[in-house]
């Protein structure tokens, strides 16, 4: 058993959410244990046992003990003064009690790859009339959004939702995602257990000690096993003889030929993936040609000037039969094209 998960199941064990599997879940949380929606408020236990989880793992992969987690940190509540426990529901309150967070400053652990920490702040510009309905519970930093909202709790409906840009106005669902705050949370548990955020042992900088990072072996995985399948059964479908299957979309000299990254999830995914016996993998999109997977459009331009030589700009996987075949991609706001007057023109495709 991992650190992680050694963690999470002793702070869970008693909340009923010991589970956090792919198998398990549904977008609303562990489906033997799903969000109790007969409750007057938040569901304070289970909110503060993942909330502990999450941050006593970062504090321990930041380089301190799980002694010095209980001696340095202790409940916000503690921190709040009379005026501002009484705008709080009872619920929040009970959650704040068991929620830790650090006695002081100095070295810090961050909460999450993009919020800074357990807070409590009422923003009077925020869409209801009532003061005290809303407040960020988790605050971020300005190098992560263009507004400090972060994560936004609605002290009515006892539901949160994720405010980062400041040209988002903050409106209830659908206009936005609002969710169950255990939802939230087993969300982030679930990126750090699939390492999705991975643990950084530093301490004293921004996000730390999280770094984000774009795909995991884990997510490899996963999609070649699941394109298998379909190319499996849409054989299948089509009566197709049974075969040993042929492994790679293209291989490894194209990829090259392309410009396509050797350690990007795109080529890792393309040599492994199973190659169909069909043309179309959706309506009107089909698997190029060799010669049309060589001419990729990113790959081959210029990047514009200020762009970090280690990213990786997109590749074209499929192509598009249906008209128009090409899309005009002037002033199309993305670091490879537009703006940049470097690619003004793709073929359709995903």
């Amino acid at each position: 058993m991992t650190v992680m998960h050694s963690i999470f199941h002793e702070y869970c064990k008693d909340a009923g959410h010991t589970s956090t599997s792919r198998s398990s879940r549904t977008p609303t949380g562990d489906a033997r244990h799903p969000p109790r929606d007969e409750l007057d408020g938040m569901d304070s236990n289970r909110c503060a046992a993942l909330h502990n989880a999450i941050y006593e793992h970062g504090w321990i992969n930041s380089g301190r003990t799980a002694e010095s987690f209980i001696e340095q940190t202790m409940p916000l509540w503690e921190h709040l003064d009379a005026e501002m426990r009484e705008k709080l529901h009872p619920s929040l309150q009970a959650f704040l009690r068991e929620a830790r967070t650090l006695l002081g400053y100095g070295q810090h652990t961050d909460f999450s790859y993009n919020v800074r920490g357990l807070m409590i702040s009422f923003n009077k510009d925020w869409y209801d009339p009532d003061p005290n309905r809303l407040l960020t519970l988790y605050g971020t930093y300005m190098a992560m959004a263009t507004t400090l909202d972060g994560l936004v709790y609605d002290q009515h409906l006892h539901l949160a939702t994720l405010n980062f840009d400041v040209t988002d106005e903050l409106e209830l669902y659908p206009a936005q995602p609002w969710r169950k705050l255990e939802d939230i949370l087993t969300v982030w548990i679930e990126m750090i257990q699939r390492s999705k955020i991975r643990k950084v042992p530093s301490a004293g900088t921004e996000m730390t000690p999280w770094k984000a990072v774009s795909w995991t072996s884990q997510d490899l995985e996963e999609c070649v096993e699941l394109w298998g399948m379909i190319v499996e059964t849409v054989e299948r479908k089509m009566e197709l003889e049974t075969t040993e299957a042929l492994i790679g979309l293209l291989d490894a000299a194209t990829l090259d030929a392309a410009r396509i990254s050797a350690e990007g999830f795109t080529q890792n995914f393309i040599l492994r993936a199973r190659k169909p016996r069909f043309k179309f993998v959706a309506h009107a999109l089909r698997i190029p040609t060799v010669e049309e997977s060589i001419d990729q459009p990113f790959t081959f331009a210029p990047k514009p000037q200020g762009l970090d030589s280690g990213d990786t700009p997109p590749i074209l996987m499929f192509r598009s039969d249906e008209l128009p075949h090409t899309a005009d991609l002037t002033g199309f706001n993305y670091p490879h094209a537009g703006s940049a007057a470097i690619v003004q023109e793709c073929p359709c495709g995903l």
